[in-house]
């Protein structure tokens, strides 16, 4: 075979293998189009969704932060100079809490599962308590740990709900929570602060071995807890004789 005739018989495959690649490409074409555009839909919609995250945190937090202000608001007593202590101060503290306590609600109404509006859910929590409304306040700490999982606020929801079951009289579902949160190595919270009330609750129940047993660990593990004298005192009120 001439040179040439071999020249173009390479010539002839290569020009056959960039017929068969192009007609490959022509017949995927339209698959490759369509991924490339849900690839692209799929990138933008969650580059939307974290947008729509980030502007739904900033709307929470704007709400929070207006609930905080008139919360926190100083008592100006019997002389304030405006009514709804945005100047002067309110009336009182139970005025301070109602009036704050429908802005809590707005946020976290408007924005459930954000962090800010699940602040504000736990913040009307406190509100309530503090207005002795345990069984309203009750159903929002609830609602916090329904909505905030095990995150921080679920965590600390669970504490309020505890302590609103001790307000009520019943000690056992709060005794429960407390032995719970205590035992949770990855809870985050103040065991020392817990057992504290682990330890009163059972008092309060009337349960003295298990108080005593709560007060000795913060003696024992958290000795330089600000909680390790009280803890002692009580233990030795708790012993035969004392």
């Amino acid at each position: 075979m001439k040179s040439s005739e071999r020249h173009q018989l390479k010539q002839d495959k290569f020009l056959m293998t960039l017929h068969d690649t192009y007609a490959t490409f022509e017949r995927n074409r339209r698959r490759l189009t369509l991924a490339l555009v849900v690839f692209v839909v799929a990138i933008v919609a969650a580059g939307g969704y974290i947008w729509w995250q980030r502007q739904q945190a900033a709307n929470a937090s704007t709400l929070l932060a207006d609930a905080l202000i008139v919360a926190e608001t100083p008592v100006a007593g019997d002389d304030p100079v405006g009514e709804d202590g945005a100047t002067g101060g309110h009336r009182s503290e139970q005025v301070r809490l109602e009036a704050a306590l429908p802005k809590f609600m707005a946020a976290a109404e408007a924005y459930p599962k954000t962090q800010p509006g699940l602040a504000a859910r736990y913040h009307a929590a406190a509100a309530l308590v503090a207005l002795g409304r345990y069984d309203e306040a009750a159903t929002r700490y609830q609602e916090v740990i329904d909505l905030g999982g095990s995150g921080v606020y679920g965590r600390v929801a669970r504490l309020g709900l505890a302590e609103v079951n001790v307000r009520r009289g019943e000690y056992e579902p709060a005794i429960n929570a407390y032995k719970e949160l205590s035992l949770d190595a990855n809870a985050e919270l103040p065991v020392d602060g817990i057992l504290m009330q682990l330890g009163r609750t059972y008092q309060l129940a009337g349960r003295f071995p298990e108080a005593a047993q709560s007060f000795k660990r913060i003696a024992d593990e958290f000795p330089q807890s600000p909680y390790a004298a009280d803890a002692r005192r009580e233990l030795e009120s708790l012993e035969p004789g004392a």
